[in-house]
């Protein structure tokens, strides 16, 4: 690596940026760090280019700064318009998520619990006369009986 070529180029490689708009201490910065790039890996081939080689990494390390930094200011706009934890404003909906039985649901909620409480009303473990689990041998299922009461 020849740092004699990397000291003459480095005011000219600042100079592209800056024409390119990039403001100067930034320039300074993605220079620095295509020289960084550089001393990595001209040692082994330096390229035919020494200078659009250090050009084109420069604006790339430019861009990817500039970039990280948008990203972050978005990420930090999106915490600060963010609601504060807390009590929200809808009802808790778990329940309606949840197959419930008719005798469990409340009457009153209307909605997709209600669609599931029909689903259930259309099992066929629910039809009057068909065994269910316990051993009672669906004599409790009769309309008007009750468990041995």
């Amino acid at each position: 690596m020849d740092e004699l070529l990397l000291r003459e180029l480095t005011p000219a490689v600042i100079g592209v940026l800056v024409h390119r708009g990039v403001d100067f201490t930034t320039a300074e910065d993605a220079v620095q760090e295509a020289l960084i790039q550089a001393a990595l890996t001209w040692p082994d081939r330096q390229p035919a280019d020494p200078k659009g080689w250090l050009v084109t990494v420069a604006w790339r390390k430019f861009l990817d700064a500039h970039r990280s930094e948008a990203a972050r200011r978005d990420r930090e706009h999106r915490v600060e318009v963010e609601p504060p934890p807390g009590p929200t404003e809808t009802a808790d909906d778990v329940a309606a998520l949840l197959p419930v039985r008719p005798s469990v649901a409340d009457p009153g909620v209307r909605g997709g619990s209600h669609t599931a409480r029909r689903r259930w009303l259309d099992h066929p473990a629910d039809r009057p006369g068909l065994p269910r689990a316990g051993g009672d041998n669906g004599a409790a299922d009769q309309p008007g009986q009750t468990h041995g009461r």
